[in-house]
């Protein structure tokens, strides 16, 4: 009789320890309390920046460490001397996400010449903008 118990309680361990394997890797989240939420990766979308070359016109010498002042003339550069020197800014390049609207509007207002556009304005749309300037005697 005692055998027929500890065979017995040898295969109620075995079937309990079956079901209780087979329900830990049935659960999504190893305990089979609740099911496991789907989470999505979402692909997070880079500006892509490009490189703009713009003339500058300063009209006061003081003021060309201030980008308010720094008025844009034309995407590209025709002064044949600016960027021989350090003295006088002459040109600045930035680098501008081309799909933002609102830096296409500015480079519209640029090329349409109605309207002053500083390199202020770039920065107040994007502060972290990069930006390096050329320079003429």
């Amino acid at each position: 009789m005692t055998a027929l118990k500890i065979k017995y309680l040898k295969g109620a361990i075995t079937v309990f320890a079956l079901c209780l394997i087979g329900t830990a890797t049935a659960a999504p989240n190893g305990n089979g309390d609740e099911k496991e939420d789907k989470k999505e990766v979402k692909a997070e979308k880079k500006a892509v920046l490009a490189p703009r070359t713009f003339e500058l016109t300063i009209t006061n010498p003081s003021d060309q460490d201030n980008p308010s002042e720094q008025e844009i003339m034309q995407e590209g550069v025709n002064d044949p001397a600016c960027g021989t020197s350090n003295v006088t800014i002459c040109s600045v390049t930035l680098d501008l996400d081309a799909a933002n609207p609102d830096i296409e509007e500015l480079l519209e207002r640029i090329d349409s010449g109605d309207e002053t556009v500083t390199v202020q304005d770039f920065l107040d749309i994007d502060n972290s903008t990069p930006r390096s300037y050329s320079h003429k005697p």
